[in-house]
């Protein structure tokens, strides 16, 4: 009688000390949000900070960190924060918000490389991140949108490859895998052939409206996103 008294004790406690650090997480998390949208975003993380001491597994406020930190361009803590937001998060919708964000962060790196094959990484990357989204949210036309997007930016990026080897080149054995190959590979532009020049316009344009549509969406969802 005794030891069930004594067990129905601690687990009103221990249930007891859990809601409180809910509690804690979930004004912080707030606190945290009110911040973000003042544009103070180091203060933002030290409030999502405190709330990640009160729950480890708050992934609420590692996706909220995760906006302030890329808010800050700390691209590589925002992606963790985001992954560990993924795997915590129980709701597939927000999931997928977390994916689309880790696809958005390297669709944007992508637009920013000179050289072909880091742009082709960063794009094989974002599409992943984009398909796995979208498995958790199929509903999610924007997701949608940018992994087409990604997928066209790709197509068009291997174009720009030379499709022929020097003589010299073909006659030898190739020792390099084919993907680390053409990662190597910059793109050759034909200034006399219009098809060509052509797909390059196609692309930039497509880059500089990515750039907006993305923003757009980054900031929709920010606002959508901070009302936890």
């Amino acid at each position: 009688m005794k030891k069930s008294l004594f067990l129905a004790i601690a687990l009103t406690l221990l249930s007891a000390l859990s809601l409180h650090a809910q509690s804690k997480s979930w004004k912080e998390n707030h606190r945290g949000n009110r911040y973000f949208s003042q544009g103070k975003y180091a203060e933002a993380v030290k409030c999502y900070d405190r709330a990640l001491q009160a729950d480890t597994t708050d992934a609420r406020a590692y996706f909220n960190r995760g906006d302030a930190y890329l808010s800050q361009k700390n691209v590589e803590q925002a992606m963790h924060d985001y992954s560990k937001a993924a795997h915590f998060e129980k709701d597939k919708r927000i999931k997928a918000m977390a994916f689309h964000n880790m696809g958005y962060v390297y669709q944007a790196t992508a637009n920013s490389q000179q050289d072909i094959g880091a742009k082709q990484e960063a794009l094989h990357k974002a599409i992943d991140f984009y398909k796995e989204s979208l498995r958790n949210n199929p509903k999610d036309n924007g997701t949608r949108y940018n992994l087409a997007l990604c997928q066209k930016q790709l197509k068009d990026s291997q174009q720009q490859q030379p499709k022929s080897q020097p003589k010299q080149q073909s006659q030898q054995k190739p020792q390099q895998q084919p993907q680390k190959q053409r990662s190597q590979k910059q793109p050759q532009e034909k200034k006399n052939d219009p098809q060509t020049q052509q797909w390059l316009n196609l692309s930039r344009q497509a880059e500089q409206q990515v750039r907006k549509k993305l923003n757009q969406q980054r900031i929709q969802r920010n606002v959508g996103g901070k009302n936890w």
